[in-house]
Parts: structure tokens; sequence; C-alpha cells
């Protein structure tokens, strides 16, 4: 789930807030939460956080965003985000959002957050058997063996 302007006109923190908790609230099937450092959409980063921490939620750490492609101006929101999922012990995936082919799978700015804030390798899941775990456990995928990714 994340917010795009053709869809959900950006707002106030709280409404933003607002409709985050409420989806997350309504609906068992939110796997990630995309595009939080978008500037455009401000939001309390603690308590979504938290939330999706408590819902067993992904966060994305958005490496186009970072770079400044789409969503401008989100490097200090993406870095504080991932510095709140380390604090808090939320799972991230980390994702290119590639604009064009050749950053496909490329993660340069992401990890460069990471390794600048020393964020816990157990706790980033873009590896297939954690990913698939991941879901296996939260009662999705029950028909992949996993155990021999």
């Amino acid at each position: 789930m994340s917010f795009h302007e053709a869809v959900f006109s950006p707002n106030t923190l709280e409404n933003n807030t607002k409709a985050l908790i409420n989806v997350i609230d309504k609906h068992d099937n939110i796997e990630i939460l995309g595009h939080l450092g978008n500037p455009n959409y401000p939001i309390d980063y603690e308590l979504i956080i938290k939330l999706a921490m408590e819902k067993n939620i992904l966060i994305e750490i958005n490496n186009c965003s970072i770079k400044g492609v789409s969503r401008s101006g989100s490097l200090d929101n993406c870095k504080y985000i991932a510095t709140l999922c380390k604090k808090y012990g939320a799972k991230i995936i980390l994702t290119s959002d590639a604009h064009i082919c050749f950053d496909i799978g490329n993660y340069e700015y992401s990890e460069n957050i990471l390794k600048e804030i020393n964020f816990p390798d157990e706790l980033i899941m873009n590896y297939p058997k954690k990913l698939v775990n991941h879901f296996h456990q939260k009662g999705k995928l029950l028909d992949v063996d996993y155990t021999n990714i």
C-alpha cells in the first residue's frame, strides 16, 4: 500500500496518518507499506512504523525515491524511517522502483543509508528464503516448500 497523487491527494500529517491506520486496521492483506518517505505525504512515522511492526507489515525503502528520481526530497525521511525500523525491529524490503531498465535491482542509495545507520541484516527481507518464510509464517504461500530455497 502506498500513496499516489492520482488516487489520494496529499493532505495533512493527521489525515495522511489516519488514512494509513484505517487501511491497515481494515484490511488484513496489507503486506508492504511503500513510498513512506514521500515528503508530499507527511505522516507520523513513529506511529506507523510501530503499527507496521505489530502487524508484521514490511516497510519499503525505495531507492528511486532516495536517489531523487521520483518523490524528490525523500532522502531525509527515508533515513529517519530506516532508523525507526531499526529502533523498533520493523522488517524492511529494499526496492529499486526503477524508472529505467538500467536501475532494476539497484539498491545503491538505500544500501548506503542502511550502512550509515548500521541497520541489522536480519530485518532486511530481500532474500528469497527470508521473504518466502515471512509470508509462510503469516499464513500466505502455504503451498510453497520454502525449506529448499
